[in-house]
């Protein structure tokens, strides 16, 4: 439920509620890869990249083959200058 109202407020463009949603939703089921990426995205458009890249990495721990975690994590880094660090698959 959390998580559904994290969607909500992200599409209405209200990111920080969002990343409160979610974050709830994670206090109570850690293990849902979606969350983490979803949380990710609200992140990214609120320019926290740091916070993003730590979210899409425990997406990607949870999802080794997350495709939304491997690409947010990737505009993450490239969004803070860490090319090096960026895969290419």
């Amino acid at each position: 439920m959390e998580r559904r109202k994290g969607n909500e407020s992200f599409k209405a463009g209200d990111y920080d509620e969002a990343i409160s949603f979610y974050s709830n939703s994670l206090s109570l089921h850690a293990h849902v890869e979606a969350t983490w990426t979803n949380r990710a995205i609200a992140y990214i458009k609120k320019e926290l990249f740091e916070n993003a890249e730590k979210d899409c990495m425990v997406a990607v721990y949870l999802n080794p083959s997350s495709i939304k975690g491997l690409t947010r994590r990737g505009i993450a880094r490239l969004s803070q200058g860490k090319y090096k660090e960026v895969t290419i698959i």
